[in-house]
């Protein structure tokens, strides 16, 4: 009899990280998340993956710059299902200032959330990956591979993904452990509506499809990823951006 499927999803109450939540939940797996503050939030999208046909659901406050509370998350989900299938690394923050203005305080903190704690969080769930041979599913962003102005922090964690997820799909090839991750370009979420039209405009002129993306479509390609039909993926970043090329 094949065990359900148990996943679990960092920033899930929100975006991109929610509908990544609700695509798992049709699936039929068990499905855990984590959001930052937003309880109502975490709620709605609990009951949200239930509906959609989640085995069973749970959401675990968590303050992404901390170390020890991420690093303790994989623990988390094997006292509740005894196992782990899949990680996706979703939770992300931007702070958008120029660079040389930035306080030191305001780009650790970036760093922090986006790039070392998920590398301890996904070095701490792959003895448990191991036993279930699963997967590591990051999201990236288009910022890790062209880069964008006032989001150096950003773009330096999100290009840290990448080189994450090939070094991980390189060193664990022999452990039966899959690593990939994609590339969003701007989708409809609260961070991109933040930034407003004009800031996308550029982007998008350079697109096959200019507009901004669903979170609905990353949280497609991701599942795909996931799961065990995307085997000869190992190591692969996908963009998922509307076809820009610059």
């Amino acid at each position: 009899m094949q065990e359900t499927k148990v996943v679990l999803v960092t920033g899930g109450s929100r975006g991109i990280g929610r509908a990544i939540v609700l695509a798992m939940a049709r699936q039929g797996a068990r499905v855990a998340f984590t959001y930052a503050s937003r309880a109502d939030a975490a709620a709605d999208t609990a009951a949200a993956a239930r509906e959609a046909g989640a085995a069973d659901v749970a959401c675990f406050a968590c303050d992404m710059a901390a170390s020890g509370a991420v690093a303790a998350l994989p623990q988390r989900v094997h006292e509740r299902w005894g196992r782990l299938d899949v990680l996706v690394n979703n939770a992300g923050l931007t702070r958008d200032d120029p660079f040389a203005l930035m306080p030191a305080a305001q780009w650790h903190e970036v760093l922090s959330v986006n790039l070392v704690n998920t590398i301890r969080l996904t070095e701490a769930a792959l003895p448990l990956l191991e036993r279930s041979q699963g997967a590591v599913v990051s999201v990236s962003s288009l910022a890790g591979r062209a880069g964008k102005e006032g989001q150096v922090p950003y773009s330096a964690t999100k290009a840290g993904l990448v080189g994450m997820t090939r070094l991980i799909a390189r060193a664990c090839r022999g452990r039966g452990i899959r690593a990939a991750a994609v590339l969003p370009g701007f989708v409809n979420t609260d961070m991109i509506g933040a930034l407003g039209a004009r800031a996308m405009e550029p982007t998008l002129h350079g697109s096959v499809r200019p507009r901004a993306g669903e979170p609905e479509e990353v949280a497609e390609v991701c599942a795909f990823l996931a799961g065990q039909g995307a085997n000869y993926l190992d190591g692969a970043v996908v963009p998922v951006d509307g076809g820009f090329r610059k």
